[in-house]
């Protein structure tokens, strides 16, 4: 069973790959980024609310979990509970950020330089 970081992570991570082609075009974007992380925590809300404990339970079982960025093969992977598995599954994170962060800099000092219109919506 995976740290709750690690759900986390890996949902942020998916929504700031699946946004990067879309520039700064997307309003609300770290929102969507926070949102897609807390997604992932779903199937470990029988954790902290006792009153949804049976199904919430049961969908962190099963299969279906997995529908939450992939948190049952997550638990499986990361059975130990491991930091140093959390500590990757953050720093792949930030290497996602970084990454679509440096590209987007890059992309607008080019058409800067070009004359091109930038595209970002203000």
């Amino acid at each position: 069973m995976s740290k709750a970081i690690v759900h986390f992570a890996v949902g942020a991570t998916v929504m700031t790959v699946v946004l990067a082609p879309f520039g700064r075009r997307v309003p609300f974007e770290k929102t969507l980024i926070l949102l897609s992380g807390c997604w992932g925590l779903v199937p470990d809300a029988y954790k902290i609310a006792p009153a949804r404990a049976a199904w919430t339970e049961a969908v962190h079982e099963s299969a279906t979990a997995n529908a939450f960025w992939f948190h049952r093969a997550l638990d499986v992977v990361d059975s130990n509970d491991s930091t140093a598995f959390a500590a990757l599954a953050v720093g792949v994170w930030l290497a996602a950020t970084v990454a679509v962060e440096s590209g987007r800099y890059l992309v607008a000092a080019r058409r800067s330089a070009g004359g091109a219109p930038e595209t970002r919506a203000e």
